[in-house]
């Protein structure tokens, strides 16, 4: 558990609001890209984080997976699971409002499709996570 801590830690501290790392002017579509680093591997090209509007999105799949949680893709509803613990968040595309636990929990900027990947908000699953 310790470890699962330490690498969402190591996301937050790489792309969060205690040490973001901006990667110059470059943009991803009109975003701005951010440096994200996971036990120690940075997450590069399609797997890179973003910010808007202030928050960082990151890709689900490739953050949730290294830190041990299960993801699930719902296309149909266009909503993205993730599995850690015991704890279960369900994240529709587009929504400010993410389940955790059966639970509403508003959210700031909602999870988006961006270059083909869904990327979350980093504070939100974590928090929710319990990490």
């Amino acid at each position: 558990m310790k470890r699962k801590i330490s690498l969402l830690l190591s996301a937050i501290v790489a792309a969060g609001s205690i040490g973001l790392v901006s990667m110059g002017t470059e943009k991803a579509e009109a975003y701005d890209s951010v440096k994200v680093v996971v036990n120690n591997t940075e997450l590069t090209g399609d797997n890179a984080g973003v910010i808007v509007d202030g928050r960082t999105l990151v890709p689900v799949r490739a953050v949730s997976e290294t830190v041990g949680a299960d993801v699930d893709w719902d296309g149909g509803t266009r909503t993205a699971t993730v599995k850690m613990n015991g704890k279960t968040i369900s994240i529709p595309i587009d929504s400010y409002t993410i389940y955790s636990g059966g639970s509403e929990v508003s959210i700031d900027v909602p999870a988006q499709i961006i270059n083909d990947r869904t990327m979350l908000p980093l504070r939100a699953v974590g928090e929710q996570l319990g990490l």
